[in-house]
């Protein structure tokens, strides 16, 4: 099932708007490949690859956004970062 972009998802900075709708995007790819009958554990793979590597690229200057507004729930919002990116290399 593909995710669509919802109001409800908008933060309101330009910068982490267009990096969820990026992952969006590469997530719905994921969800596009289980259609296809032709795509093998490398395209998977790849895919995964991909959605760590800008995961990563987004993470940290979200944190040190959060960080700057003294976001009280930053250490919970890191560890499910942390979280994502093993369970992530976990299935690569």
């Amino acid at each position: 099932n593909r995710i669509e972009w919802k109001e409800k998802f908008w933060v309101g900075h330009s910068g982490c708007d267009k990096d969820y709708k990026h992952l969006i995007g590469i997530i719905n790819r994921l969800a596009e490949m289980e259609q296809d009958k032709d795509v093998d554990d490398s395209d998977y793979s790849w895919v995964i690859g991909e959605l760590i590597n800008y995961a990563q690229i987004h993470f940290l200057p979200e944190e040190q956004l959060m960080e700057q507004v003294n976001y009280r729930k930053l250490f919970e919002h890191r560890l499910e970062h942390t979280n994502l990116t093993k369970w992530l290399e976990g299935i690569k």
